[in-house]
């Protein structure tokens, strides 16, 4: 018994360290880690960026070609948008919630597996590439430092989107075998339940 309790003591003095210290400030880009490289990671502290472009990639991946072209060229040239926009009012709008409903029902839709017309797809694509961009947070840095990090950001974002088009194409092209499809709207089905837990958290406060 006496080996159990000599450790207890380090408890209480580790919870007044950590209550002791500072707050830290999430979007502060490491040391030795800036500009773009900062912003390639930078969607990944805002999970619902990163959840919403990949349910878009799936989705995307798995149209037509003529679809994928149109909603993914919508998309990057929405959230270019939104973030150049960012870079002049530099005040980030509050829109988690409609990013993961937004993710939600493309989960949803990529579980259904049901092809989505050409100008729904672009429609989507655009809403959800604005609804990202000006939701971007950069740091308060001087714009010199600013621009390269929200490449980063916009470059990170793309390799998503790419990534999982490539994915959905793999999985979604013509075989034997009915697995890989199967799989695909299983990848639906979970984004879209991550989407909707993440909105019953948010909605509990």
């Amino acid at each position: 018994m006496s080996a159990l309790r000599a450790p207890l003591p380090v408890f209480p003095v580790a919870a007044c360290l950590l209550f002791a210290a500072p707050p830290a400030w999430a979007h502060g880009p490491p040391p030795g880690i800036g500009g773009f490289m900062f912003g390639l990671q930078t969607p990944f502290i805002l999970i619902e960026q990163v959840l919403a472009t990949l349910a878009l990639g799936l989705l995307l991946g798995a149209q037509p070609h003529g679809v994928l072209k149109f909603a993914g060229l919508a998309y990057l040239c929405a959230l270019l948008l939104a973030l150049g926009t960012l870079e002049f009012i530099r005040y980030p709008v509050r829109l988690i919630i409609p990013v993961l409903s937004a993710g939600a029902l493309i989960g949803l839709w990529i579980a259904i597996a049901r092809p989505v017309p050409r100008g729904l797809a672009v429609m989507i694509a655009a809403s959800l590439g604005i609804m990202i961009g000006l939701a971007y947070v950069p740091p308060p840095n001087h714009w010199l430092q600013i621009i390269p990090m929200t490449a980063g950001a916009y470059g990170c974002l793309v390799l998503l989107l790419t990534a999982a088009g490539g994915v959905a194409a793999l999985l979604h092209a013509p075989r034997k075998s009915l697995w890989p499809a199967v799989g695909l709207r299983v990848l639906g089905s979970w984004l879209a339940a991550v989407a909707l837990f993440m909105l019953a958290l948010w909605a509990r406060g």
